[in-house]
């Protein structure tokens, strides 16, 4: 199987350049003359195997990422904390869920959940698309394999694990926030 992984964005929490930071990497990315690497936007991670998309975050730089990457489809989201840099684009998933019959599979901390539950409540006015789990319940969906465990009713995803029928799955792990 083969698979790409795209950094969407590298930036800090703020973005670089910051807004009102004159030092030499801020002051080089809006210059006509700078280093346009030094324009960065928040943090969000693209996979993309076997035809199917997983993101890491969408932070508010999102919407402008996933133009600039043409991203038209998502498999699934997976957030690492609820942070504005990681969540403040959760919106911006809506138009790219249409596709899916149900929910666009979303999964997080219990902390995290609860924290886009509440800035995005208009989204889940029916009821939760973060689906509940149990302790050591394994999620599938489109050949990504997710460890689920919880500390209530919401899944933590322990290990990403895109899997191919032929070879051993690689497995990213993380691990639950305190």
């Amino acid at each position: 199987m083969e698979a790409t992984l795209t950094f969407l964005g590298t930036g800090t929490s703020m973005g670089v350049p910051t807004l009102g930071c004159d030092c030499a990497v801020c002051t080089s990315a809006v210059s006509p003359d700078g280093d346009p690497r030094n324009r960065r936007t928040r943090p969000s991670i693209r996979l993309d195997y076997n035809n199917h998309t997983v993101l890491v975050d969408t932070g508010p730089d999102f919407h402008a990422q996933a133009i600039r990457e043409n991203i038209r489809h998502v498999d699934a989201v997976l957030y690492t904390h609820g942070h504005a840099d990681h969540v403040l684009g959760f919106d911006d998933l809506r138009p790219l869920s249409f596709r899916h019959s149900h929910h666009l599979p979303i999964y997080a901390d219990d902390h995290t959940a609860k924290t886009l539950e509440r800035i995005f409540e208009y989204t889940f006015r029916k009821k939760t698309a973060i689906p509940p789990a149990h302790a050591s319940k394994s999620i599938a969906s489109t050949r990504l394999r997710a460890q689920a465990s919880t500390s209530s009713e919401h899944v933590f995803a322990e290990s990403l694990s895109p899997t191919a029928a032929s070879r051993s799955p690689a497995t990213a792990s993380a691990t639950q926030p305190t």
